[in-house]
């Protein structure tokens, strides 16, 4: 491969988008199933989908974070809505405060 399709990589593999902008991150067996679970909604093959694994698996990481951007880069004239929900995220009492 010459440096023009090692740049490319990340445009086209969300894997591989993941490493390039947060080096610490390895890519496990369980990241891959979500990468590719996440690759075919950015195909158009999966409408919508939702990601159970136990607390600290990088689904937040990939879900909300890292495949909003890649996906938002790679299509420029796409809508997208995320939905999460959590037990002890912040709720909006007013205008001027979060609270836990």
């Amino acid at each position: 491969m010459n440096s023009d399709e090692i740049l490319m990589l990340p445009r086209v593999d969300l894997g591989c988008y993941a490493t390039a902008i947060w080096p610490p991150f390895e890519l496990a067996a369980h990241h891959r199933l979500i990468v590719n679970l996440l690759e075919a909604v950015e195909r158009g093959e999966i409408p919508r989908s939702m990601i159970f694994m136990p607390p600290r698996h990088g689904k937040t990481s990939l879900g909300t974070q890292i495949f909003p951007a890649w996906y938002l880069g790679a299509i420029l004239t796409v809508q997208l809505s995320l939905r999460a929900t959590a037990k002890n995220w912040p709720t909006i009492s007013d205008a001027r405060s979060v609270t836990w």
